[in-house]
């Protein structure tokens, strides 16, 4: 217990003090906005200049957005409900007129260029897009939605068995994706998810097949003021080792004025690792990067399912470096519509002849497989992850990637699943038709 308070109260202080550990001068931030990240290892992987992390602090003094990394401190990972056992005491000593962002590090970049003008137009822009998302419904959360469902913890509960709507009290725990006894298996549960949210999209929206197809919760980034994000996380009720893209998916079916998805990528956006690069979908326009379907600039960019081979190419197209967990077939293929700075090969982008002379620059080792990550040890989506021993991305014979245990749905019946009217596999299943897929490339490299 005396450790706890000691790390809860040394978070406060992080949360007081600048980065360099000294009293931040109020005119050097946005007092409108703050980033927070979730991080057990910060101090080794803030220092790495090749790192997510790194490039977000970097990007965020540009923006003047005040980024604190919470969650360290000596205490060791637990599971996926981890990251919010330590965050309300932060959100008490926040401001209450200042929003909130929570996000992963080791997947998540700031999708802002090394501009002072332009990083502070889309930080204005996102807090803009907060307010209209939220219009009617002034205390919900904002969270980010993917083109995926569902992680395996949701194939062993049904949408409305985690809470009691009258009490409010937890019904039932969710279990660890991934681990033992929390296996993904295409039952009734998944298939009542995948109809809820399909639903829930449409009557928000009023479009069938919703554009850009993110009608899923990922529980990877989220937003808003402290006194909401602090209802949340007490109504959450959620255990260290509870899968929370579940949980939380659970509070929506129950509460659903709590939280509202970002369905049009307008502030969150997220990679789709199902359909390999191709799922990479945000291409370069000289400065942010424009998400390929829905045509938004969101502030964050998101790559769920361990697709570090995106990040990383996003991250060089942004001017950064990394850690080059890619193909040269991959980086080939995005060039065509990354930004200058990637076509160019320049910040921290590896050369042609670098990647060429290993076959397979996703190494399986504990610097990119990390105990935390945003689903965990195992990848949480998949028994191994997105990646396997047998190349960048895990595969079934020759049909390119499959889910594991993150579920069918979004590849093999496309992003809507085969109930209802969302049948269509078009635009969404992980392997496209040739044609579709010829068009595609020819149009990327030109």
């Amino acid at each position: 217990m005396k450790f706890l308070i000691n790390h809860t109260l040394s978070q406060t202080l992080w949360l007081l003090l600048g980065s360099n550990g000294f009293l931040a001068v109020a005119e050097e931030f946005r007092r409108d906005v703050q980033l927070l990240m979730y991080e057990t290892d910060a101090s080794t992987i803030e220092q790495n200049p090749r790192t997510p992390l790194h490039f977000v602090k970097e990007r965020s003094s540009v923006a003047h957005l005040k980024t604190t990394v919470y969650g360290g401190g000596g205490l060791p990972f637990r599971g996926f409900g981890d990251k919010y056992q330590t965050l309300r005491p932060l959100l008490e000593i926040a401001n209450p007129e200042t929003l909130i962002i929570l996000a992963d590090t080791r997947d998540t970049v700031l999708n802002v260029p090394d501009d002072e003008d332009i990083a502070r137009a889309v930080v204005d822009e996102f807090v803009e897009r907060f307010h209209i998302l939220t219009q009617e419904k002034p205390n919900a959360v904002v969270v980010s939605a993917e083109a995926q469902c569902c992680v395996s913890a949701m194939a062993h509960a049904n949408p409305s068995e985690y809470f009691d709507a009258d009490t409010g009290r937890r019904n039932k725990r969710a279990c660890s994706s991934g681990l033992l006894g929390c296996q993904w298996s295409d039952n009734d549960n998944v298939h009542s998810w995948v109809s809820f949210m399909n639903q829930r999209a449409f009557n928000t929206t009023g479009q069938e097949g919703h554009t850009g197809g993110d009608v899923y919760l990922n529980a990877g980034l989220m937003v808003g003021y402290p006194k909401d994000l602090m209802k949340l996380i007490d109504v959450l009720d959620i255990e260290p080792t509870e899968d929370d893209q579940a949980v939380l998916t659970g509070l929506m079916y129950t509460y659903p004025d709590i939280i509202t998805l970002d369905y049009k990528q307008e502030m969150f956006g997220n990679n789709q690792w199902t359909r390999g690069i191709d799922g990479c979908v945000f291409e370069g326009n000289g400065s942010s990067l424009i998400h390929l379907e829905t045509r938004t600039q969101p502030l964050m960019i998101h790559t769920p399912g361990k697709f570090y081979s995106c990040l990383d190419i996003i991250m060089e197209a942004l001017g950064g470096q990394s850690q080059q967990r890619y193909h040269l077939d991959e980086r080939k293929l995005m060039t065509g519509r990354m930004s200058l700075a990637g076509q160019l090969g320049l910040g921290g982008a590896a050369k042609d002849d670098d990647v060429a002379n290993d076959d397979n620059n996703v190494q399986q080792t504990p610097e990119n497989i990390e105990n935390y990550g945003s689903y965990g040890q195992n990848g949480g989506y998949g028994n191994n992850g997105q990646y396997s021993n047998s190349g960048n991305y895990r595969t079934d014979n020759t049909d390119g990637v499959v889910s594991g245990n993150y579920g069918q749905y979004g590849n093999q019946y496309g992003n809507y699943g085969s109930y209802g009217s969302y049948t269509s596999t078009d635009n969404y299943g992980y392997r496209r038709p040739d044609s579709h897929r010829k068009l595609l490339r020819k149009r990327l490299l030109v």
